[in-house]
């Protein structure tokens, strides 16, 4: 298959689920092995990431300037209690702790994963669990008034996301949910805490990808994977939130199952 079409199939796999709640990791690993593909380089997968980043970014866009003065002014200021916004940046650091932790300790252990397909359907069994336990939440919080214990839980959540198969959307969505927040301010906490987690990733794997000989797609390829994932990622974004607010996530739910059914069943054949 042309290269570009093939970045161009990748980058909207990678941007449409890196934000809906079912599960990229696992969509990036299934979709080569279905089709028969090999897999893709770091440098591709480095693109894919900015793509995605590039999409939160700019949907945020006012919302992640205001974060960042907020921060840079409670430290020069040295106060932040008090302040909605400068706690909220506080928040996002403290939220993302645990996932970078278990990144760092577990990494090795889940790439194994990424070769048995039918662990990640197993896996998106249990994305699908908790995209319906998210219905069952009816807390009415918004960002700006979560505290520590909020952020660590949802950071818990994130945490978990490092398994190929469970959605961080859909995890941080559902713990956000259980600690209070409406759902639709869960999904935006999700959001911003994406930021700090693909940032880390796409900085790991370009320093993994330096480091290595790789045959990877041509400078066109990337650009389109980049760009692909960039749009269908902004749409997604978008998409979510609307679905957020009117509680209709379990249609996620339902997705997640019919793709482990399907997954399962074609391991059997094979």
């Amino acid at each position: 298959m042309d290269d570009i079409v093939r970045a161009i199939i990748l980058g909207l796999v990678q941007g449409t689920t890196e934000f809906l709640p079912i599960s990229s990791s696992g969509h990036l690993m299934l979709f080569p092995w279905v089709l028969g593909w090999d897999p893709h380089s770091l440098t591709f997968d480095v693109a894919l990431h900015l793509g995605s980043l590039a999409a939160v970014l700019t949907y945020y866009h006012r919302d992640f300037l205001r974060l960042g003065l907020s921060f840079l002014q409670g430290l020069r200021e040295r106060r932040f209690r008090g302040y909605p916004y400068r706690m909220l940046s506080l928040l996002i650091i403290l939220g993302t702790v645990p996932a970078a932790a278990a990144g760092f300790v577990f990494e090795t252990r889940v790439e194994a994963m990424n070769e048995r397909p039918t662990l990640i359907a197993t896996f998106l069994v249990v994305t699908g669990i908790l995209l319906l336990l998210a219905r069952l939440g009816r807390g009415r919080r918004t960002v700006e008034r979560m505290g520590w214990r909020d952020a660590i839980t949802v950071g818990i959540g994130q945490a978990f996301a490092i398994i190929p198969g469970i959605s961080r959307a859909g995890a941080t969505i559902t713990f956000g949910v259980f600690r209070g927040l409406a759902p639709h301010e869960s999904a935006r906490f999700s959001f911003y805490l994406s930021v700090p987690i693909i940032l880390g990733a796409g900085i790991g794997q370009s320093l993994q990808a330096a480091d290595e000989v790789q045959a990877g797609l041509g400078p066109i390829a990337l650009v389109a994977g980049m760009l692909t994932a960039a749009i269908s990622a902004f749409i997604a974004i978008h998409i979510l939130l609307k679905l957020m607010a009117s509680r209709r996530i379990s249609i996620f739910a339902f997705y997640c199952f019919t793709l482990a059914g399907f997954i399962f069943a074609l391991a059997w054949l094979r």
